[in-house]
């Protein structure tokens, strides 16, 4: 196939100059880098974010292949309806591609929120990603194909246009909705079709540092490189373990003590913990009976007897069901990210969880410097606790932040120096505008041996610790109280205590109920025993027998019971 390249190196632009005959393809991929974009105008500076209705309905849900996700974005722009000048940046990890199309499909509702005009630039800048970056060419302006598609989660027409300029990166931004008056802009899967100009080339892997990310979203990348393949070491038969850190919410590790509970995900350059608590949901506490109940009664039983069953089911429905019908949802707490600089390679990385003991663990080498964290969540102090150690004094290096995509602020904490807070409240009002939502707060409090703690502008930062103690809480108003002093209290508390204390009352707590019951169905042997959990699962699923994995996998249940569910917690 020929082509024509010429390299434009004063303006950093690649022109090229396909045979016709190239096929355009969908060049977006989700593990591409995409980042929201609000309040920005063709040609004008980056402004990144936006405001969503939820975690799943973030910009990666375009990309996701999946037409039943969708990207949602209500961020208003001066004047003008929410949603438009909205859009994202996306650096495809194809490189660099030439686009001469794209095709969008609409989302599961509300018609007036289609996109029908967008823009379209590109950018070669090494800095296109960054707030206030304005360094991008218009290659498209105009219809977006869904100008005579109505049906909800359907793909519109396609658009073709010209253009023989190839961009490592690309800016997508609504400039126009179907309804005059909406409250955003939607869809569910946009592709932009084109070129690669190096098709033979791996694809590219993107990942910010954890504390200049902006999603939140079920999925996760470390930036670490991890090598060498290291073998089974725990004394317990009984855990799980993994060669790699979680790239899912899924593969995460699960922790809890019945109210306090994350998903551990084990990075060793980006850590990620997601956070739970029991109490914290989207509604306020209101009076469901409905008033029309009792009249309708008597109706209802005359057609039940009557034998008029779909009638019947048909007034009840209208008329004795609570107000409203439904249940608001409930809410994660919010999440820890964690940022370790320099710690790109690793060798020998373990992840595990030791069901005995409820508490998970990473352990790698760096530079003949072994790091290990251990990380539970306890039910008798009633927080979170995390311990980072290395086998060189002064090695552990980290800043740390909390995250929540809405509803709430991370600041340094008021009167503790060694503390960070997530303060917030839901949004939730009522019939009559009052706002109703819970209030809710997360508290992070390292206590450092040997190196210096700082704090600033809601971001902790480690330097030269010889080992560090986290302590982790989170609280609402659910059941009376103020969240952030109920925080305070437990984690002050628990922060005079040793680690070592701490992980003895924890694990003593855990084992008189885990400890109750043990299975004996025989063993798997030495050899597969020693295999990491993935591939026992492989062989398992292959048809291979594997009672040792049985018998783990039966005690996982009873372990997410216990983590989830104690005396006094919800039902």
């Amino acid at each position: 196939m020929k082509k024509c390249i010429s390299l434009l190196a004063l303006c950093g632009l690649v022109s090229v100059c396909a045979a016709q005959n190239t096929p355009a393809t969908n060049i977006l991929d989700p593990e591409d880098l995409i980042l929201p974009l609000q309040k920005t105008l063709k040609g004008a500076p980056n402004k990144l974010g936006g405001d969503w209705g939820g975690d799943g309905e973030q910009p990666i849900s375009a990309i996701d292949g999946r037409i039943q996700s969708k990207y949602f974005n209500k961020a208003a722009s001066g004047a003008g309806n929410p949603g438009l000048d909205t859009g994202f940046f996306i650096a495809p990890g194809a490189g660099a591609t030439v686009v001469t199309g794209l095709r969008l499909a609409t989302g599961n509702d509300m018609p007036d929120r289609d996109p029908l005009r967008i823009t379209i630039e590109g950018s070669n800048a090494p800095n296109a990603r960054e707030e206030k970056s304005d360094i991008f060419t218009l290659i498209y302006e105009g219809p977006t194909g869904l100008e005579n598609q109505l049906e909800r989660t359907s793909w519109g027409q396609p658009i073709t246009f010209a253009n023989t300029t190839a961009y490592k990166s690309y800016r997508v931004l609504v400039t126009q909705t179907r309804g005059e008056r909406v409250d955003g802009v939607q869809y569910s899967e946009i592709q932009l079709l084109g070129t690669r100009t190096n098709p033979n080339a791996p694809r590219i892997q993107y990942a910010l540092p954890a504390l200049k990310r902006t999603q939140i979203n079920d999925k996760w990348a470390d930036r670490a490189t991890i090598s060498g393949a290291v073998t089974h070491s725990s004394t317990s038969p009984r855990s799980l373990w993994y060669r790699q850190p979680a790239k899912l919410w899924e593969e995460a590790m699960p922790i809890g003590n019945g109210r306090l509970g994350a998903m551990v995900f084990g990075g060793v350059a980006d850590e990620r913990l997601q956070l739970n608590e029991d109490t914290l949901w989207d509604g306020y506490r209101i009076d469901p009976n409905n008033p029309k109940s009792v009249q309708a009664l008597p109706q209802v039983q005359r057609l039940l007897f009557e034998g008029k069953n779909k009638e019947a089911e048909k007034l009840a429905a209208a008329s004795m069901m609570g107000t409203p019908s439904g249940v608001r949802p409930y809410q994660s707490l919010g999440e820890l990210w964690m940022e370790f600089p320099g710690q790109n390679t690793a060798t020998n990385y373990r992840r595990n969880l030791d069901l005995n003991t409820a508490i998970t663990g990473v352990s790698y080498e760096r530079d003949g410097t072994t790091y290990n964290r251990e990380v539970f969540s306890s039910a008798p102090a009633g927080v979170l606790v995390s311990h980072l150690t290395a086998s060189k004094s002064g090695s552990i290096n980290f800043q740390a932040t909390l995250k929540r995509q809405k509803d709430a602020v991370c600041l340094a904490h008021p009167t503790n120096p060694n503390a960070i807070l997530l303060r917030g409240q839901i949004d939730s009002k009522d019939s009559a505008g009052v706002q109703r939502g819970l209030k809710f707060a997360a508290q992070v409090t390292v206590v450092a041996t040997g190196g210096t703690v700082s704090n600033q502008n809601g971001v902790l930062s480690v330097t030269g610790a010889d080992s560090v103690v986290i302590i982790i809480d989170g609280a609402t108003s659910y059941r009376g109280g103020d969240p952030e002093a109920l925080c305070t209290t437990r984690s002050a508390t628990a922060a005079r205590k040793s680690f070592a204390a701490l992980k003895a009352e924890h694990v003593a707590d855990y084992r008189k109920l885990f400890g109750r019951l043990t299975l004996d169905i025989g063993t798997s042997g030495a050899e597969v025993e020693a295999l990491p959990t993935p591939e026992r699962l492989a062989r398992f699923k292959a048809g291979q027998t594997d009672l040792g994995l049985i018998n783990t996998y039966f005690q996982f249940g009873r372990y997410l019971l216990i983590s989830s569910s104690r005396p006094g917690g919800m039902p």
